[in-house]
């Protein structure tokens, strides 16, 4: 996603679907090295290892139980509801946030930062869906995107880099 953003114009349908690629082919690797290296990721424990489909049903519907304990629990969906308001204010609000950086370091370092931060929001989006603490993954990475859009927007022209 921040290689996307980061493009001048639109990109062409073979940047897209390398864009898609690039991450099934990483989870591969990965996937390859745990298997290789002997390791014991959750990954393998659970889902190489499952007996079949029903099983992979039954680890998935576990997961997602937890995720919606934790996302329940306490304060959470009320803390997650606030960030996600704010992470969308500031992505609807971006052409002001990004205003001052693109007025003092010019399009190349406002797009740059930009980009950045969509490829953040992507990472804290898909890690906060395939992981059961998915809410306070989402509060912890919208917290530091909240910091990043007010340091762009709020930063003195000669400290914005």
């Amino acid at each position: 996603v921040a290689v996307l953003a980061s493009l001048p114009g639109r990109p062409g349908l073979r940047v897209l679907v390398l864009a898609l690629l690039a991450p099934l082919l990483a989870l591969a690797g990965l996937v390859a090295i745990d298997l290789v290296t002997g390791g014991s990721s959750h990954f393998s424990r659970f889902v190489l290892e499952a007996s079949g489909p029903a099983e992979l049903i039954d680890i998935a519907s576990r997961r997602l139980e937890l995720a919606y304990a934790i996302g329940l629990s306490g304060a959470t969906p009320i803390i997650v509801a606030v960030f996600g308001v704010i992470v969308a204010a500031g992505i609807w609000k971006r052409r002001e946030l990004l205003a001052p950086l693109l007025a003092t370091r010019g399009e190349l370092a406002a797009r740059a930062f930009a980009a950045g931060v969509y490829g953040s929001l992507a990472a804290i989006v898909f890690g906060s869906v395939a992981n059961d603490s998915g809410p306070r993954i989402f509060v912890i990475g919208a917290v530091w995107v909240v910091f990043a859009g007010a340091y762009a927007w709020a930063a003195p022209p000669d400290a914005v880099r």
